[in-house]
């Protein structure tokens, strides 16, 4: 999957280019991304759907993590697991995954905003009523998605470029199928040809066209249901 980037790109393209200006910005390919769920400052989720506190600062990114792409190195026999995201979970290093997700996603836009900019974001848009489940490998955070359990939207999946192209998409996914095994939606960027693909191969049913209330970009809205899942497969 082409993820780096959880979708449609509107708030990044415009936080981006409010940064850099009148900068053009490329569509991405991997974001999952149309809003927020409020300010994750509050707020955390520890077994899904119980509020805690997450504590900002614990980790901080690195002064210049654009050019640096590569997986760090872990220990031997440490497995990557899915879970819930906990107060060692640093906005910092959230922001860092969905930074170099937006910059590989959009490679001929330079300078990328700064991380502060993202952190500022993932205070905002990550909290309460949504669940935030990353996948980490050890301390290190390599995916993360936001779902509104309850109004069954997945509002963002983001995945490290170091890590796209190892089925770790397609194993966040299984998890929101898990959380909301009725159905559930998304919106994803038009021009996402890439994400759109991806997710029509996972069952996922293209509906109505509209355009993002705040920038005016073009989306779809696509719908993951068990009977459309099932005639997919």
């Amino acid at each position: 999957m082409p993820t780096g980037a959880t979708a449609s790109l509107a708030a990044d393209q415009a936080g981006n280019a409010r940064y850099l200006g009148a900068a053009r910005v490329a569509p991405g390919h991997a974001v999952v991304h149309e809003g927020g769920c409020g300010a994750l400052a509050p707020a955390r989720l520890g077994p899904v759907g119980e509020p805690r506190v997450l504590v900002a600062g614990r980790a901080r990114a690195r002064s210049d993590d654009n050019a640096r792409m590569q997986p760090r190195s872990h220990a031997p026999g440490v497995q990557p697991v899915i879970r819930p995201a906990t107060d060692a979970d640093s906005h910092a290093g959230l922001a860092r995954v969905w930074r170099r997700a937006w910059r590989s996603a959009n490679p001929s836009v330079r300078p990328v905003a700064p991380p502060g900019h993202w952190e500022a974001r993932v205070r905002a848009e990550f909290g309460p009523p949504c669940a935030v489940l990353v996948r980490a490998v050890g301390p290190e955070v390599t995916a993360f998605l936001v779902l509104d359990v309850g109004g069954a939207h997945l509002h963002q999946l983001f995945v490290d470029p170091a890590c796209q192209g190892r089925g770790v998409g397609a194993e966040m996914l299984q998890q929101v199928i898990r959380l909301c095994p009725g159905g559930w939606t998304l919106h994803v960027a038009t021009g996402n040809h890439g994400a759109r693909r991806f997710y029509a191969r996972h069952g996922l049913v293209e509906g109505p066209v509209d355009t993002h209330p705040a920038t005016g970009r073009e989306r779809v809205l696509c719908r993951w249901a068990p009977a459309a899942a099932a005639a997919a497969g």
